[in-house]
């Protein structure tokens, strides 16, 4: 671990701008909830461990895990009785830890309604197999999608490629092909680079073009295996459409005896819109039962800053506690890394620090999100319906999927937040190198041969420039001294950062942002 990430968190130079008006905190980026996940950790953990009476313990970390992803806590899923239990459970620990409520009216939940589906029973068959019917494996050749319709089809799949009808873009992948009364096989891809084809390639505008052509089922195909969690949001979401996600397995039945095999058909798709009739039938049965008047709660802790002139300001430690629940097919969806992983260490970060003394410099709000496998809806709430103050807010780390066990951190939110991905990215050569060629080909930054080299008087160069150890001026102006912390931060070697050096590159290329 570098000096810069092993810094603990009250060391984190000041904001030179509290409006943060280079870039606010967007609703998109809040929504996505995967931003700025970075070298934060490091200084978040490191200032755990630098006090034994607020110490960081793995151990504990584990335990949560072993805990919510139990049986008991029926796979956690937002809505329903294992959701509730993980929300009690979260409330419950920050209570006894002594962190403020941080929800509404100043309990712990932050409550916001929502679309919730229970799955009860799902079954897909194949109707014109060689020999007999051929019935596939829920769990593994199949899984409901979340939020699925009920009822039961018996009808022809047609291959609608993407699902694309785009007369801007020039995409028309169901070209001729008639939906109507027929269930709708769709390949969960980007045509190609050339467009940004979100929204048009999402489940639910797939979903809605194939409504809009009559189709009687829709099936979507994405990998290998079946993959579960794919949700349909509420707006498109249709009480009589049976919906599921298929592995490889099933469509290579489907495409028996029309010339393609799944590689091929994928392969030449990648080429061009390529609707086809399979001339097989199936039977899509889903029954799904909808929850009347649904919530799901976010879990918000309090540890406030002890510094008089940062405590105003916020760091928000988040992750999602909710997973998908009990399958139809009768079994638990744990989430052991997706994602207790996260919310075990959130939690036990939150202990750490409302055991620490000092407390620290700045604020730091601890969230355990709702509802993100259903698409996000916890942190979409908790923006349009906020329980803090978020322009108070200058740093967000959301931890996902922290169980891996490989020893690398991913790092996300480059097309949310690019400035604060780069300064992020700082501690390690490879995040930015890749973030590098990111921002390029974006063409958020240019490479550095094809910038002019900044003045050696500007600000940024300064940063560049200064030596390590330089002395910090001690000034009695509070705008003096967070200049002081900002050049600290960015400091490099005057032998390392001279013109023309790779060094130097990289570090012009990294915008002059602080957390």
């Amino acid at each position: 671990m570098t000096d810069r990430a092993a810094a603990p968190v009250d060391r984190i130079p000041a904001t030179s701008n509290r409006s943060m008006s280079e870039e606010p905190l967007r609703m998109r980026a809040w929504m996505g909830c995967r931003f700025l996940r970075s070298h934060l950790v490091g200084w978040l953990v490191a200032a755990c461990c630098a006090s034994p009476a607020g110490a960081f313990d793995g151990a504990r970390a584990k335990a949560i895990v072993d805990t919510i992803a139990s049986d008991a806590f029926q796979g956690r899923k937002s809505g329903l009785a294992g959701g509730r239990m993980i929300e009690e459970f979260a409330a419950a620990r920050f209570l006894a830890w002594g962190l403020e409520g941080g929800g509404t009216d100043g309990g712990f939940f932050h409550e916001f309604p929502m679309l919730v589906t229970e799955e009860r029973s799902a079954a897909l068959e194949l109707l014109d197999g060689p020999y007999a019917p051929l019935a596939f494996q829920d769990g593994d050749d199949f899984v409901l999608a979340t939020n699925s319709g009920s009822g039961e089809r018996f009808a022809e799949v047609v291959l609608a490629g993407y699902g694309v009808s785009d007369a801007r873009r020039g995409r028309q992948d169901y070209g001729d092909l008639d939906a109507g009364g027929r269930i709708v096989a769709i390949v969960r891809e980007e045509p190609d680079r050339a467009y940004v084809w979100e929204p048009a390639i999402s489940r639910d505008s797939t979903l809605e073009e194939a409504v809009r052509r009559g189709a009687a089922g829709v099936l979507w195909l994405r990998g290998e295996r079946a993959i579960a969690g794919g949700a349909v949001h509420e707006g498109s979401y249709r009480a009589d459409i049976p919906l599921a996600s298929i592995g490889e397995r099933v469509l290579g039945h489907l495409l028996a005896g029309t010339g393609y095999d799944v590689k091929r058909y994928r392969s030449d798709l990648a080429k061009g819109p390529l609707p086809l009739a399979t001339g097989k039938r199936i039977r899509l049965s889903a029954d799904v039962r909808r929850v009347e008047g649904g919530s799901a709660r976010n879990v918000v802790g309090i540890v406030r800053g002890s510094d008089p002139l940062l405590r105003d300001e916020t760091i928000v430690v988040g992750a999602h506690g909710d997973h998908l629940g009990i399958g139809a097919h009768g079994l638990v969806y744990n989430g052991a890394n997706d994602n207790a992983s996260g919310t075990a260490v959130v939690m036990e970060l939150a202990r750490s620090f409302a055991e620490r003394d000092p407390r620290p410099a700045r604020t730091i709000v601890f969230v355990v999100f709702a509802a993100e496998e259903q698409g996000l809806l916890g942190s979409r709430a908790f923006v349009a319906d906020p329980p803090i103050d978020l322009g108070a807010v200058v740093a967000m780390m959301n931890l996902d999927v922290e169980g891996h066990g490989n020893g690398k951190t991913g790092i996300g939110g480059a097309a949310s937040f690019p400035r604060s991905f780069a300064a992020s990215s700082g501690g390690s050569t490879g995040a930015r190198r890749g973030a590098r060629r990111f921002w390029t080909r974006l063409g958020i930054f240019a490479p550095a041969r094809k910038r002019a080299t900044p003045s050696r008087s500007s600000p940024r160069s300064a940063r560049c420039a200064a030596p390590r150890g330089e002395a910090l001026a001690r000034s009695s102006s509070v705008s003096a001294r967070r200049r002081d912390r900002s050049r600290a931060r960015g400091s490099r070697s005057s032998a390392l950062s001279a013109p023309g050096s790779s060094r130097s590159r990289r570090a012009r290329m990294r915008p002059a942002w602080n957390l």
